[in-house]
C-alpha cells in the first residue's frame, strides 16, 4: 500500500470510527449541560443564569450549586450564594451544600452563622475536621486570620484533639513570623500524618537566617526520629549538610527497617545538590552498615559514587574496600569496580583503572564498557601519555569515540585531523557539557589556517591537566603569534576566560579588552559582554553600561545580545541581579 493509499485509509476509518464515538460522549442534559459549556467558554453571566436556573428547578443539586459560586466569583457577585446555600442545606443536607453555606456565611463576615453551619455539618461528619477546615480556610482567604486562629481553637475542642488541624495552624502561625509555634504545630501535623514531613520541609525552609536557631530550638524539644528528619532537612537546605547527616545518624534507631528508611530518605533528597555530595555519601555509608547482603553492596557502591562526586576519593576507596568478596559475578560488584575506575582516573592512575576494566569485560554492557575505555584514553592523555591514550581508543567506531580521538588529536596539536573528527562526531556524541565542550573546541580552532600547531595542543593539555596557570600563559603566546581573525582573538578570549578562573582580574581585563578590539563578529561581542561582568563584579557599573550598550548596538545580530541585555539590566538596577 502506498503512503497517499494508506493515508486515505486511514482518513477512512477516522471518519468512519467518529460518528460513533462522539455519540458515546456524555451529554449533560438541559439547563445544567447549558451552564457547563457557558462556563468552559468564559461567559461566566451566561453560566451563572443558566446555573441558577437548574437551582431552581432542584435546589440540592450540589453541581449546579457549586458551579453557580464558581461562575459568581470571578464576577465578584459572591454574596449571591447565601440564599441558594440556604435552600440547598434546607431541601437535602449534604457535605457540599454545607461547604458553599460556611463560605457563604464567611463571604458576609458573619462567622456566628458560619459556626453554626458547620457545627450543623460535623453532626454528619461524625467528628471528621473537614467542616472545621471549611471554616479555616475560608477566613483565611478573606483575610481574616484571628477568626481563623479561633475556629482551629474552636474545632480541636469540639474535635477533642489538641493536634487536629496542626497543618492549618502551622501555616498561621508562620504567617505571623511565630516560627517556634509553626514548628511545634508542623511536628504535630506530621505525628498525625507522615506525609507532612515534607510539606513542613517546604514550609519552614524559607526561615529567615534570624530565626533558624529559634526553628532548631524548638525542633530540640521534641526527642523523636520525626524531628531529627526535619531537623536534618532543614540543616541540609540551609547549607550545613554535614552536621545535617551527623544530626540523623546520632538519633537512629536501632531498628533497622525504620532506620533505613530515614537514611534513604536523607539521602534521596540531596540527590541533586552537589555540595551535600559528601553528606550523601556518609548517609549511604551507615545505611549499608546496618544492612546486609544486595541491599548493603549497592548501598556501598552509591556511598563510593557520591564520595567521589564530592571529589573525596579517599573515602570511596574506603567505601569499596568493604564490599564483601566473592560477589564477583553481582550487578553491585560491576558498579563497584566501574566507580572504582574513575577513582583511580580522579587519582591519575590509568594503569590501575585499565587493568581494573580489563577484570569487567564480559559483566558490563558494551556501551558502559566503551564509555569507561575513553575515560581512560584521556586519563591517558592527561598523564602526558598520548600514545597509550590512542591505543585505549583503537576499535572504538562510535560517535564518542571519534569525538574522544579528536580531542586527542588536539592535544598533539594537529589541528586538522581534530576538525575532521570533531566534524565527523557531530554537534550530539555525548552528554551535553561534552558536546558543548566540543562545539566550544571546534569554534576555536576552525579559524586557524595551520594544519599543526602543537603550542595550541599543549595549552590545552596543560588545562586538561589542571595546570591553568601554564595553560594560560601558552594561551596568552599562541594569542599573540596569530593574526586577530585566525584564531588569535579566539585564543585570546580563552586565555583570557581562564586568567579569570585563577582570579587574576587585571590580566583577564587586558586580554579582554584585547580580543574585544579584534572588531570579529565571532569573538568581540563574547570578548565584551564578558568584560562587563568583570567589570560589573569591581562595581565599575558606568564602566559596564557603557560596554553593554555598545555591544548592543554594535552587534545586534550576534547570540550575546539576550545577555547583554539581562547585564544591562542588572546593571542599571532594573531587575535583580542573577
Amino acid at each position: 500500500m502506498t503512503r497517499v493509499a494508506s493515508f486515505v485509509f486511514m482518513l477512512t476509518l477516522l471518519v468512519g470510527i467518529a460518528p460513533p464515538l462522539m455519540a458515546q460522549r456524555p451529554q449533560v442534559p438541559g439547563d445544567l449541560g447549558v451552564a457547563l459549556d457557558a462556563e468552559r467558554r468564559g461567559d461566566f453571566a451566561a453560566a451563572a443564569v443558566a446555573y441558577q436556573r437548574a437551582l431552581a428547578a432542584n435546589q440540592a443539586d450540589a453541581t449546579a450549586l457549586m458551579g453557580l459560586e464558581r461562575s459568581l466569583e470571578p464576577l465578584n457577585r459572591s454574596g449571591e450564594m447565601l440564599v441558594p446555600a440556604q435552600a440547598a442545606v434546607a431541601r437535602a443536607p449534604s457535605p457540599a451544600a454545607y461547604s458553599v453555606l460556611v463560605r457563604a456565611w464567611v463571604t458576609h463576615r458573619n462567622v456566628d452563622s458560619a459556626r453554626a453551619a458547620v457545627a450543623g455539618w460535623s453532626a454528619m461528619a461524625k467528628g471528621e475536621p473537614a467542616p472545621y477546615r471549611e471554616l479555616v480556610q475560608a477566613l483565611v482567604r478573606t483575610r481574616q486570620r484571628a477568626e481563623a486562629k479561633r475556629a482551629v481553637e474552636w474545632g480541636r475542642v469540639q474535635l477533642g484533639n489538641d493536634n487536629a488541624m496542626a497543618y492549618d495552624m502551622a501555616q498561621l502561625r508562620a504567617s505571623e513570623g511565630d516560627w517556634t509555634g509553626a514548628t511545634r504545630e508542623w511536628l504535630a501535623a506530621a505525628r498525625e500524618l507522615p506525609g507532612y514531613r515534607l510539606t513542613a520541609l517546604a514550609a519552614l525552609t524559607p526561615v529567615p537566617v534570624r530565626e533558624r536557631a529559634t526553628v532548631r530550638t524548638a525542633l530540640g524539644t521534641e526527642r523523636t526520629l520525626e524531628a531529627r528528619e526535619l531537623e536534618a532537612g532543614l540543616l541540609a537546605r540551609w547549607g550545613d549538610p554535614d552536621e545535617a547527616v551527623k544530626v540523623l545518624i546520632a538519633a537512629l534507631p536501632s531498628d533497622r527497617v525504620r532506620a533505613s528508611e530515614a537514611l534513604r530518605g536523607f539521602a534521596s533528597g540531596l540527590q541533586t545538590r552537589p555540595d551535600a555530595a559528601r553528606a550523601r555519601g556518609a548517609a549511604l555509608e551507615e545505611l549499608a552498615r546496618r544492612n546486609s547482603g544486595d541491599a548493603a553492596a549497592r548501598a556501598r557502591v552509591e556511598a563510593a559514587q557520591a564520595y567521589q562526586q564530592a571529589g573525596d576519593q579517599a573515602a570511596a576507596r574506603r567505601v569499596l574496600a568493604a564490599l564483601p568478596a566473592g560477589r564477583s559475578g553481582s550487578a553491585a560488584a560491576a558498579s563497584a569496580g566501574s566507580t572504582l575506575i574513575g577513582v583511580l582516573l580522579s587519582e591519575g592512575k590509568p594503569a590501575e583503572a585499565e587493568a581494573e576494566l580489563a577484570k569487567l569485560r564480559d559483566r558490563l554492557p558494551a556501551d558502559e564498557w566503551q564509555a569507561l575505555r575513553r575515560s581512560i584514553a584521556l586519563g591517558w592523555a592527561r598523564a602526558g601519555q598520548l600514545d597509550r591514550g590512542a591505543a585505549a581508543l583503537a576499535g572504538d567506531s562510535t560517535v564518542e569515540g571519534l569525538a574522544a580521538r579528536g580531542r586527542l588529536a588536539l592535544f598533539r596539536g594537529d589541528i586538522k585531523t581534530a576538525v575532521d573528527l570533531f566534524r565527523a562526531a557531530g554537534p550530539y556524541a555525548g552528554s551535553r557539557e561534552e558536546a558543548a565542550h566540543r562545539t566550544a573546541l571546534l569554534a576555536l580552532v576552525q579559524p586557524l589556517t595551520a594544519d599543526t600547531l602543537p603550542a595550541l595542543g599543549a595549552a590545552l593539555l596543560a588545562l586538561e591537566q589542571g595546570d591553568s596557570a601554564r595553560g594560560a600563559k601558552v594561551l596568552e603566546q599562541v594569542g599573540d603569534a596569530l593574526p586577530a581573525e585566525k584564531g588569535g582573538a579566539g585564543v585570546t578570549l580563552l586565555a583570557a576566560s581562564v586568567r579569570g578562573s585563577l582570579g587574576d582580574s587585571t590580566d583577564a581585563e587586558a586580554l579582554l579588552r584585547k580580543a574585544a578590539a579584534s572588531a570579529l563578529p565571532a569573538t568581540a561581542p563574547a570578548a565584551e559582554l564578558e568584560l562587563a561582568r568583570l567589570l560589573l563584579a569591581q562595581r565599575r557599573s558606568a564602566e559596564a553600561i557603557g560596554l553593554l550598550e555598545h555591544l548592543i548596538l554594535t552587534w545586534p545580530e550576534s547570540a550575546t545580545v539576550p545577555e547583554a541585555r539581562r547585564a544591562l539590566d542588572e546593571a542599571k538596577g532594573a531587575v535583580p541581579p542573577t
